[in-house]
């Protein structure tokens, strides 16, 4: 191995610490004096001059002749209102997302029938019931069974999922719903 190539690796992992440093180094200058520059605008006792004073931390000087055309405003007089302004109300949704929700009361069995003809259970089928839910085979295994209309249970079990049987004897297998 040469020596040229011996340096590569060091000469390539020093770009990489100059090009970490370089942001550092250029907002560096400009954030150097604003704690220095905020202590002094507290000093200032006229309000038009503090404002100024903060208004010009951390921009670029502006010539003299553009401070020249801003002029003071005129303080306004208080605005005479016969009611008083109503309090402002934050969104009361704001931040629910991490509220714990109130809990739904569901049953824990429903009956009802599959609409149509059953041949055979097995992962991926869909039930739809005559209530309009439509349910997914969620069970890896497959069931023979065959009806038409056959008349269904569904229960929950304390961990959450959803257990289907067939009322006049059929199989039990998990399923989740799905509309």
């Amino acid at each position: 191995m040469s020596e040229s190539q011996k340096r590569r690796p060091r000469q390539l992992m020093q770009a990489g610490v100059v090009l970490l440093i370089l942001p550092v180094l250029v907002h560096f200058p400009a954030t150097a004096g604003v704690a220095e520059s905020l202590a002094a605008c507290k000093t200032i006792p006229g309000d038009a001059e503090r404002l100024k004073c903060f208004d010009g931390i951390g921009t670029v000087a502006k010539p003299a002749a553009a401070d020249a055309a801003i002029a003071d405003p005129a303080p306004r007089p208080a605005a005479v209102t016969s009611q008083a302004s109503p309090p402002v109300v934050p969104d009361e949704n704001f931040g629910a997302t991490a509220l714990p929700k109130e809990p739904i009361e569901q049953p824990r069995v429903i009956t009802a029938s599959v609409v149509g003809t059953v041949d055979g259970i097995s992962q991926g089928k869909v039930f739809v019931l005559d209530n309009g839910q439509r349910w997914k085979v969620t069970d890896d295994r497959s069931y023979d069974y065959v009806g038409t209309n056959p008349p269904v249970k569904l229960d929950r079990n304390l961990i959450g999922s959803f257990w289907m049987r067939f009322t006049d004897g059929g199989p039990r297998f998990k399923v989740r719903r799905i509309q």
